[in-house]
């Protein structure tokens, strides 16, 4: 009979070893694969901002920097359990408090065009910088754009200060 078993003798320290083991495994899953089932996604918010900032996208094909703009002139999506609009700051996988506020195509005398992007922000103000998520804004600095729908980079060209 004993050979016929399939696990052999299991004594309490095996079984209790195997019950950890699973309910680890259930955990796991739970957190990785299960949903809340909230209600419907709802509009987020934001801030009031206390930073606006000009973004230079310098020397793009017009057809790249007319999509860009017309991506964040696009419908709003879902992220997680929010509604947001394609203008809002998305970093790291992050919406952020600030959003594209306005733009402007600039025609270059090579064919090329310079796209000018306004962001407002709450961003957190330390050590004498301002942050936006995890970039600093400063003139002059490189600044990554990135939103649900657009991703470009830039040279911060002018900030103000609102509040």
């Amino acid at each position: 009979m004993k050979n016929k078993k399939l696990f052999g003798k299991l004594n309490i320290i095996d079984i209790l070893i195997l019950l950890i083991l699973i309910a680890a495994l259930v955990f796991v899953g739970v957190r990785l694969f299960g949903r809340d089932g909230g209600g419907p996604a709802t509009e987020l918010p934001t801030s009031e901002p206390n930073l606006r900032f000009t973004v230079l996208c310098p020397q793009l094909p017009r057809e790249l920097a007319e999509e860009a703009v017309s991506a964040l002139q696009g419908e709003d999506v879902v992220v997680g359990e929010s509604i947001v609009t394609p203008r809002r700051i998305f970093n790291s996988n992050s919406l952020l408090d600030a959003e594209i506020v306005s733009w402007e195509i600039v025609e270059r005398e090579d064919g090329l065009v310079d796209l000018h992007l306004t962001v407002e922000a709450a961003s957190l103000v330390g050590e004498g910088t301002y942050t936006v998520g995890k970039q600093e804004i400063r003139v002059g600095v490189e600044y990554s754009v990135k939103t649900t729908r657009v991703e470009l980079m830039g040279q911060v060209l002018s900030m103000e200060i609102l509040s």
